[in-house]
């Protein structure tokens, strides 16, 4: 609802991955990170591209939008329970959300970062054990 209600532009490149984990928890986290790109984005259409690959035993999940961009400086803070790097009247949200992500991926077993994109925007990475 969300996606439609912004007229974003969501789109899966993801072929085929195996990966053994609590599906719901995972859902939770891709949710999570698809409306954080939508809604820290002022373009006309918010864009999302997920994708994916397999390399060296781990699975690595890219999700990359065209918003406004989150800067690398912040990678210590944004992870921790109820930081907020916006004001409330800019963005809604609590700060719980990303601290959630890396809780989730980290009982996976797996990690989360993100980088800036050059044209901006950012893309979160999320990188597991492979099961392939």
């Amino acid at each position: 609802m969300y996606i439609k209600e912004k007229n974003a532009l969501v789109t899966n490149e993801v072929k085929s991955i195996m990966l053994e984990c609590e599906a719901d928890q995972i859902a939770l986290v891709f949710q999570n990170l698809i409306h954080n790109a939508i809604k820290f984005n002022k373009n006309e259409q918010p864009k999302v591209v997920i994708s994916a690959k397999n390399i060296s035993n781990k699975c690595t999940f890219e999700i990359r939008d065209n918003g406004i961009g989150l800067d690398e400086a912040y990678a210590e803070k944004v992870f921790k329970i109820f930081q907020r790097l916006h004001e409330r009247h800019e963005f809604e949200g609590t700060g719980i959300g990303l601290a959630l992500c890396k809780k989730i991926i980290e009982r996976h077993k797996g990690e989360i970062w993100y980088s800036r994109n050059e044209e901006g925007g950012t893309s979160f990475f999320l990188s597991f054990p492979s099961s392939e």
